[in-house]
């Protein structure tokens, strides 16, 4: 995972006076998914439309197999996969195919893309158009793919699917880039996350460091009663007021022993949780964390 594919550096982009790109720097090597994760409006759809040279950014370079997207575009196009809407909905599924190139071996079983493709692309729902335009992405096994939220819209299965195709690209060589949105599949495909926020790399680790720097979880336990919500504030000293009324966020995880020793300290008082559960850290409690590490100089 040595050889750089997709190289990134000094990436601008200004809309009006909206500031979409602020000097981005980033790599995708041979062999890796690189997952940028970030929220809406933070520039990610942007830099997949520079990187596959829909778009030319206002500065900086963007080199994909060593042609630069500047001086080349109709190169650079022709060495990605990107996933897009269909140009020409009124063919059928097989003839935009057949035109593209050859998908890689299974991919369309493996999709669910088989009974579909006699059919004019128009006629697909939605799900289903999703996963043509994947695999319309990868016809001709480009050695760099670009896919901006690909699991956006699909069901469960369907996500797995996506998720385990593209840890298979990158084990056959490829340079995938994937943006997302959601913390918990950054997690699972990506060997190098990029957090981009406001236009700017907020962090670049692997899913590891990435872990770390999640804020510590908690269990949400929920009172009925005024009573209740102010003793069990009383007994649990490390637990803090959630935002919603009569709940306590307390320091723990989703653990048997954890669990059990938190409701044993309530029930030693008397009193129980009306309910209770772990929520799961999100890429918002990735932003607050990073906000508040640069705000102390950490």
């Amino acid at each position: 995972m040595t050889d750089t594919v997709v190289a990134v550096s000094g990436l601008r982009k200004t809309y009006g006076r909206r500031t979409v790109l602020d000097g981005v720097d980033l790599a995708v090597p041979a062999g890796a998914v690189v997952a940028v994760l970030g929220p809406g409006e933070s520039g990610k759809s942007t830099l997949v439309d520079i990187l596959a040279a829909r778009t030319a950014p206002d500065s900086g370079t963007v080199l994909v197999c060593g042609l630069d997207a500047a001086a080349d575009p109709a190169a650079v196009r022709s060495a990605v996969g990107t996933a897009a809407p269909v140009a020409d909905p009124g063919q059928a599924g097989a003839a935009l195919l057949e035109r593209a190139g050859p998908p890689p071996p299974g991919l369309l079983d493996r999709l669910g893309l088989a009974e579909a493709l006699a059919r004019p692309v128009a006629t697909y729902a939605a799900s289903v158009r999703r996963r043509f335009e994947l695999a319309l992405a990868l016809a001709g096994s480009p050695p760099a793919v670009l896919l901006d939220e690909p699991t956006a819209g699909l069901d469960a299965a369907d996500r797995r699917t996506v998720r385990s195709i593209v840890r298979g690209l990158a084990a056959d060589g490829a340079a995938v880039l994937v943006t997302t949105r959601c913390l918990a599949e950054a997690d699972r495909i990506a060997d190098t996350v990029a957090v981009l926020d406001r236009g700017r790399i907020a962090l670049r680790c692997d899913p590891d460091e990435l872990r770390r720097r999640i804020p510590q979880r908690h269990v949400r336990l929920r009172f009925a009663t005024e009573y209740e919500f102010a003793a069990a504030s009383r007994v649990l000293s490390d637990a803090v007021a959630g935002e919603e009324p009569l709940v306590l966020r307390v320091p723990g995880d989703s653990g048997t022993r954890s669990l059990r020793s938190l409701l044993d300290r309530l029930d030693e008082y008397a009193l129980s949780a009306a309910e209770w559960s772990v929520p799961e850290s999100d890429l918002d409690d990735v932003l607050a964390a990073l906000s508040d590490a640069a705000s102390s100089g950490r």
